[in-house]
């Protein structure tokens, strides 16, 4: 049976906190440079649809029973200053690849190239291919988006296995960036997004977090690449 759910495990975890700080931070800045370029208030008759999605997002309580931060209140102050370093690395990341995707999965290689250039916009140009929303509808299992996930950082953040620290935290801020972006596709549930994000993090990155004592230490202001003895 096709997976279709993240583990409970999962949606209980540190990792999805962060994640949901993420994405707060993620929509408020998105939010701030919209509206930088609007010179009177959104009427709702002009709220574009990727506005809308948003919106409903941040209010969001889903089967898990967390509420996405934002309009219920803030999370714990070590998980916001993680949130915001996250942001701080993502925002120097340069997303035009270093090495293009080989991936010979179709649908693989079309989500990593719209992940990559669409940002905001994502929703509105995912739509605009009715096939990829149907596959994207019937198919989006954790295998999927494990596939996409790699293939995406292998884009952007080259060098998936052996990295240095600062590789690493580069790494694991795409991964928190691209679930993020595929929150905004309004054809799965957030929480099931975040679900998966949450756990592609934990089997991937559970190990190195912890060398380096836990998502506060391991991401704090010093980038040492020497190895924890």
């Amino acid at each position: 049976m096709t997976e279709v759910s993240p583990t409970a495990a999962s949606v209980h975890s540190t990792e999805f906190k962060l994640l949901q700080a993420y994405c707060t931070r993620r929509r408020r800045k998105s939010s701030k440079r919209r509206s930088a370029f609007n010179e009177s208030p959104v009427t709702p008759l002009s709220v574009s649809p990727t506005s809308q999605i948003q919106t409903r997002q941040l209010n969001l309580v889903g089967s898990s029973g967390f509420r996405l931060v934002g309009q219920g209140g803030d999370p714990p102050d070590e998980l916001g200053s993680v949130a915001d370093k996250l942001t701080q690395i993502v925002d120097t990341v340069d997303l035009v690849p270093e090495i293009e995707t080989d991936s010979n999965d179709d649908i693989i290689q079309r989500l990593v190239e719209l992940l990559r250039e669409a940002g905001d916009e994502l929703d509105g140009k995912i739509k605009k291919n009715p096939e990829l929303v149907e596959q994207l509808k019937g198919s989006f299992s954790y295998s999927l988006f494990e596939k996409v996930t790699k293939s995406f950082l292998e884009c952007v953040v080259p060098s998936w296995t052996g990295s240095t620290q600062g590789t690493q935290k580069a790494q694991i801020a795409m991964t928190f960036e691209v679930t993020n972006r595929l929150t905004t596709l309004d054809v799965q549930p957030m929480n099931r997004i975040m679900g998966f994000g949450a756990q592609f993090l934990q089997q991937n990155f559970s190990g190195w977090v912890q060398k380096y004592g836990g998502w506060e230490k391991a991401f704090d202001e010093q980038d040492n690449d020497d190895e924890v003895q």
